[in-house]
């Protein structure tokens, strides 16, 4: 279930299957954001309890986004909020990273 987009402050976002990407892609990020903006909002799901740091949401899709906007002195950035399990947010983020993949035919 989807209830919006929302401003959500990145402090408030637990990022729960972090994964590390190539230097160079992620300043391709932080300059498309810097020059274009944010073309899609990140997706996170509500907790149902805050973690005891305050963390409100668990990251489904957008880690390089997030990181990308902390770079650029960010604190807040647009969400996509839904209501999912964690099931369904691990395969709501491997089909998020499979959709973005190119495929090369040799």
């Amino acid at each position: 279930m989807q209830t919006g987009i929302l401003d959500v402050h990145i402090s408030a976002i637990l990022i729960t299957n972090p994964r590390s990407r190539s230097r160079v892609r992620w300043t391709e990020i932080v300059a498309s954001i810097r020059a274009v903006g944010l073309k899609r909002p990140i997706t996170v799901s509500l907790r149902r309890e805050s973690t005891p740091d305050g963390k409100r949401f668990d990251l489904v899709c957008g880690q390089g986004r997030i990181e990308a906007f902390v770079e650029l002195g960010e604190s807040a950035i647009p969400a996509i909020v839904t209501h999912v399990s964690r099931e369904d947010q691990f395969l709501m983020g491997l089909v998020e990273n499979i959709a973005r993949k190119k495929i090369f035919k040799s």
